[in-house]
């Protein structure tokens, strides 16, 4: 899965996915809730939103929008993204990126 980064496809669904790798979608569920303990949506927008904070996203939020970049990493509804980024940063994009812009260059 994050070899291939399968999550940053906006239409990946369970189906497709368990097609991908070759197996069905309850063993694929199963597998998921068992591996992360979280459901299949939950995981894949934990990836996204992981590749979204990745090594480097200094050079992306200065370059792009948030949500431009978020729409990069697999996101394909602004309402979407700002649930899962909350639920996993217990913060809105929009108040994370004005943290990071407060912080000193070298936490950057």
């Amino acid at each position: 899965m994050k070899q291939f980064k399968y999550y940053l496809d906006p239409g990946l669904g369970i189906e497709s996915l368990s097609r991908h790798i070759g197996t069905n979608r309850s063993y694929l569920s199963l597998a998921i809730m068992y591996g992360h303990g979280c459901n299949f949506n939950t995981y894949i927008n934990r990836l996204r939103i992981k590749e979204l904070l990745g090594h480097s996203h200094q050079t992306r939020l200065r370059e792009a929008s948030f949500y431009d970049t978020a729409l990069i990493c697999g996101f394909n509804c602004k309402r979407t993204f700002n649930r899962a980024f909350f639920r996993e940063k217990g913060l809105s994009p929009i108040d994370f990126v004005a943290q990071y812009k407060r912080l000193p260059l070298q936490e950057k």
